[in-house]
């Protein structure tokens, strides 16, 4: 054996790894429930040459296999079809799992309901996932003290951990606290600590969106209507909050701004208003530019349903499958998932672009008014829109005018206009007592502006009738309520029989202001024996109302 044959024998005894014995490489295999079953492959005879599509045909079975391990039914346990214009259907699957980990929270909060609770001083408490085993003495007393004035109406200071174990009793006692009662529970805690608690947004977004869909409940956009932009805006699935826009309702208007314009309005607010402060001047300010911001977006309404139905025929159904409640505390008698089908806007460009385009054009106008330098660029606006929004301001503005002209007008000269009243002793002491506010503020006034003020432009477009602002009310051209709409039909009916007994002098004084001021001359008038439609006008008026 040579000298290098024996150098390598001695090298390898202290070679470890040749002693130790080899072992085979861990191989992780998949849990199968089953056979495998290899995929089909599908080729169609038309598509020689293109890459093969694979075709799972025990795709939907897998998937019921899942929810079976997960606990949750195969089968619906309830399907229903919403009033929402976007959502098609939603099926509810309970959770079958026997084994209840939080089956002690809800025998507690059985227990706790009608716990009384005694006024004490606040006791700060947090958890993640907050139950009452975790609460000391000062803790437990405070949450009960608490929850007694919130039941009552009265919300007082508060933590987090003290609002979301209170959302799992409403959740986890749908006998005790009925889901009519709980979802009004839920929206005035939302509504109440928002501002104090700014993290409770995102989550009463799901919670509340879940617990109607569970319950079968409306979207309560009435309770939360105040907000609706900012819940849109951080809400996971929009089109629950996106409400029925075929009516001129404040929520809807807000709506349409959150979900389909890509601008963000408030970027202009500030930049026009000033910085948030307690300043009276600022919150006048901020009040009239929301309400012209609302009443701008609100005359195009009608054309933006109209597309958004035309979106809705033409676009696909989306399905979403979601546990309901989650990151809260649930018992498996209310656990459940969810599967929505609905029809998404979010991918209406066109549509967007158009609403993105008039909140900017808003926004322009409203510079304007305020006097602000800079303004937007718009690369598009639809011809309906811009039509529509200019007739809105340019009626503000008009209205503003005439108010100024009346005023400026010499006092002799109002002597001459024909009374719209029937003389009455009570009639004659109202008069009189409106000449003496119109004295006063005379007198306190030493002369006006030949420009109308922003003020009374907001002003007009709050309380006139005319400027299409009232919630829920279907307007026309000349900005009448339904209810007006139908009076002029009904004393035109009255007026050709000859019939002149409607007689209500506050609807006519409205509907006449509309028209001098749309139309340029009112069209009722007082026979005598009531109101009647004018004979010069019958056949104007017909026309009109055939056309709305």
């Amino acid at each position: 054996m040579s000298f290098a044959d024996r150098k390598e024998e001695k090298d390898d005894f202290w070679d470890l790894d040749k002693l130790v014995p080899k072992k085979k490489s861990a191989t992780l295999s998949p849990f199968v429930s089953r056979p495998v079953v290899k995929d089909h492959i599908v080729n169609a005879p038309d598509n020689v040459g293109e890459p093969v599509e694979k075709k799972d045909d025990r795709a939907e079975e897998r998937k019921l296999d899942l929810d079976a391990m997960r606990g949750f039914d195969t089968t619906p346990d309830r399907v229903y079809y919403p009033e929402n214009t976007l959502i098609k259907s939603i099926i509810v699957k309970k959770y079958r799992e026997k084994y209840d980990f939080y089956d002690s929270f809800r025998k507690a909060a059985e227990l706790y309901y009608d716990c009384p609770g005694e006024k004490c001083e606040f006791a700060q408490f947090y958890s993640y996932m907050p139950q009452y085993s975790q609460l000391n003495k000062a803790q437990k007393s405070y949450y009960f003290y608490w929850r007694r004035e919130m039941r009552q109406g009265r919300f007082i200071k508060t933590d987090y951990s003290y609002i979301y174990l209170y959302v799992y009793e409403i959740i986890n006692l749908p006998e005790l606290i009925e889901p009519e009662k709980g979802i009004k529970l839920l929206c005035r805690l939302w509504k109440e600590y928002r501002k104090a608690l700014p993290r409770i947004d995102m989550y009463f977004s799901i919670w509340i969106r879940d617990y109607c869909l569970v319950h079968e409940l409306p979207c309560p956009i009435s309770e939360i209507r105040d907000f609706i932009f900012d819940v849109i805006r951080i809400s996971d699935f929009k089109e629950y909050y996106f409400t029925d826009i075929g009516t001129t309702s404040r929520e809807a208007v807000w709506s349409v701004i959150a979900y389909l314009s890509d601008y963000d309005w408030h970027k202009g607010f500030s930049s026009v208003v000033g910085a948030e402060s307690e300043d009276p001047e600022y919150t006048h300010k901020a009040e009239m530019y929301k309400t012209l911001l609302e009443g701008s977006i609100r005359v195009i309404l009608p054309s933006i349903w109209e597309s958004c139905m035309k979106e809705k025929e033409s676009g696909e159904l989306v399905k979403i499958t979601r546990s309901a409640f989650p990151n809260t505390l649930c018992t498996h008698s209310v656990k459940c998932k969810l599967e929505i089908e609905y029809y998404p806007l979010a991918a209406a460009t066109e549509l967007r672009a158009g609403i993105t385009s008039a909140v900017r054009y808003t926004e322009n106008k409203l510079r304007s008014l305020f006097g602000a330098k800079s303004r937007l660029a718009i690369k598009y606006i639809p011809k309906e829109y811009k039509e529509l929004i200019d007739c809105y301001f340019d009626s503000l503005i008009k209205k503003s005018e005439t108010r100024v002209k009346r005023r400026e007008a010499p006092e002799y000269e109002r002597l001459y206009d024909a009374p719209s009243e029937k003389l009455s002793l009570e009639g004659a002491d109202e008069i009189e007592r409106l000449s003496w506010d119109t004295t006063m503020r005379l007198c306190d006034t030493e002369e006006y502006e030949d420009e109308p003020q922003l003020s009374e432009v907001v002003e007009e477009s709050i309380s006139d009738p005319s400027i299409p602002s009232q919630e829920g009310k279907t307007t026309d051209t000349y900005g009448l309520q339904r209810s007006d709409i139908d009076f002029v039909a009904e004393l035109l009916k009255s007026t050709e029989r000859g019939a002149y007994g409607i007689d209500d002098e506050a609807t006519v004084e409205r509907i006449n202001e509309a028209f001098s001021d749309g139309f340029g001359d009112v069209i009722i008038e007082d026979s005598g024996d009531g109101f009647a439609i004018i004979e010069d006008y019958k056949e104007e008026i017909k026309e009109w109302l055939k056309n709305i």
